[in-house]
């Protein structure tokens, strides 16, 4: 029978009315079982004598200021396994969910999805008997305006107290620097976004000045976190060096850029540190020095390296389609140590390390100043843009404030 069941597309906008969420934009999976709801600072607490959970939720993609409160009765306490495969125990509550006209109870599962995108991902034990799914569309029961959102969520946007930060790169939507700025945010710290092709330096006897859109910087910035593209490095550099020359702290410095995006510097220096690489020929030609590595049969691991530990691993190998496999992986402590070692000798505080591991040994590849997060956040379901900002904290002694 599917007359009473109402057709939805592959995303739609719901509302969770006893959680006071007027309005949250929901991926719908069937392949999935169960109803995950992002939040986080997630606290059990006695109420009267039975279990309950405090949790807070950013209900808006992309943003890590608009944030809600909510408390809830616990019915379960239940093992997760996400759709990479890692599983997580996770506290489960029951909610009422509104699409359009239609309400009804469901389970929820509470966790982490800031990697995800979706704030709440439907699972197909909340449609059972209710839903038919059509992937092919979307939003059936229409579309929430920037304006209608605001208007639901105005007065839940946290004020920011903590430090100045300013992301230097290019794209604002690219997905790591949109995670980088939602992380920041929800750690209560001021976030700008600047472009770095809208700035120039004028040089003169007295003194260097930098200006950004043609008008010198009004604000004084405490952090700044380059994510600088290959082909700005000697630009974007300058620019950072000349934040550094201020007193801004950056969470990257130009040097250790510099010395990252030189091939040859960058070997030179891991190996004078006892790190192995693979076989390299270093070759003369009328610009630069050319690197050539021998290519070596082995699995290709990415470390995600944030103040000289490993925070992430994920194992890259060819599907049968050609396309690039990501896979969480465990590497041995020896290998986190020579990943580390790599980018502390570079003086980088957050850097990718690619690592070929085979039945020789395991060799340093390369190292990169600006590594993305995607890919393996959603792999590993680590927070690396939070780990990001947290080492920031934490290099300069701030105390967070709640």
């Amino acid at each position: 029978m599917t007359q009473n069941k109402i057709v939805v597309g592959s995303e739609e906008w719901c509302g969770l009315p006893n959680l006071n969420i007027p309005a949250i934009k929901t991926r719908v999976d069937s392949g999935a079982k169960t109803t995950a709801l992002h939040a986080v600072n997630i606290t059990p607490f006695d109420k009267n004598g039975s279990a309950w959970v405090r949790f807070e939720v950013h209900p808006i993609q992309y943003d890590g200021k608009t944030t809600l409160i909510c408390e809830s009765p616990v019915v379960d306490k239940r093992r997760v396994k996400s759709s990479s495969g890692i599983g997580e125990l996770r506290y489960v509550i029951n909610s009422q969910i509104s699409i359009g006209e239609n309400t009804w109870e469901i389970e929820v599962t509470l966790t982490n999805r800031d990697s995800m995108g979706y704030r709440m991902l439907l699972g197909r034990q909340a449609m059972a008997g209710r839903m038919l799914v059509d992937p092919q569309v979307s939003f059936q029961f229409g579309k929430v305006s920037d304006e209608e959102l605001d208007k639901h969520y105005h007065n839940f946007i946290k004020a920011p107290t903590g430090l100045h930060i300013a992301l230097l790169a290019t794209n604002p939507n690219l997905y790591s620097n949109r995670r980088i700025i939602e992380a920041a945010e929800e750690r209560g710290h001021f976030m700008d976004f600047l472009n770095i092709t809208d700035f120039s330096i004028e040089l003169n006897n007295a003194k260097a000045i930098m200006k950004y859109k043609g008008e010198e910087l009004s604000t004084k910035y405490d952090v700044i976190i380059p994510r600088i593209r290959l082909n700005l490095t000697k630009f974007g550099c300058a620019v950072v060096r000349h934040f550094g020359s201020i007193g801004t702290y950056t969470q990257n410095s130009a040097q250790a850029i510099a010395q990252s995006r030189n091939s040859l510097l960058m070997l030179q220096r891991i190996v004078a540190s006892g790190v192995l690489i693979p076989p390299t020929q270093l070759l003369p030609s009328k610009s630069e020095s050319i690197v050539n590595q021998a290519p070596l049969d082995g699995k290709q691991i990415r470390c995600f390296v944030i103040n000289g530990l490993v925070k992430a691993t994920i194992l890259k190998s060819k599907s049968e389609d050609g396309t690039t496999k990501l896979t969480p992986i465990k590497i041995s402590k020896e290998e986190r140590k020579m990943a580390g070692l790599a980018v502390k000798t570079l003086n980088l505080k957050v850097a990718g390390v690619d690592l070929i591991q085979n039945k020789e040994g395991t060799y340093v590849q390369n190292v990169y100043s600006s590594p993305s997060l995607n890919g393996i956040e959603a792999t590993t379901a680590a927070d690396l843009a939070e780990m990001m900002i947290l080492g920031i904290e934490k290099n300069l002694k701030y105390t967070y404030i709640v």
